[in-house]
């Protein structure tokens, strides 16, 4: 009930093609919560997985507010003794930094993330996804 009354729910046409690992349905989603926030004046934006959660997310800004692109990944436990958050992920398979964290302006986040893949292609979603947010810096 929480979340109906105070983060509004954003309902998409579902693309013609789904692309592969549903490239095409990770991307339009993104890119309209990207682009609800842009037309209200957000200028930053926090993208994160969906089955991730984060402690000491506070800490985490601190390192990321006002960059122009970032891409945070899991790293091994001991590996930084520097980075004060904690990432959990809550499913067992490899990632790519594109998939668990990208944090940028708004501006370049909603033209990185406006693509569509025409036809199956074997390309992992984060590799396009990357290589789209690259082109805009």
């Amino acid at each position: 009930q929480y979340i109906s009354n105070y983060i509004p729910l954003i309902i998409n046409k579902k693309p013609e093609l789904n692309g592969y690992l549903n490239v095409n349905l990770q991307v339009l989603s993104t890119f309209k919560g990207i682009e609800y926030l842009y037309d209200k004046g957000i200028t930053e934006v926090f993208k994160i997985r969906g089955d991730i959660t984060i402690s000491h997310i506070d800490k985490m800004m601190e390192v990321l507010k006002g960059k122009q692109l970032s891409f945070l990944q899991m790293c091994k436990p001991g590996a930084r003794k520097d980075i004060y958050y904690y990432i959990n992920q809550l499913h067992t398979s490899h990632d790519y930094p594109a998939d668990i964290i990208i944090y940028g302006k708004s501006d370049l986040m909603l033209n990185g993330f406006n693509f569509y893949v025409p036809e199956f292609s074997p390309i992992p979603p984060e590799s396009l996804i990357a290589y789209n947010l690259f082109k805009y810096l």
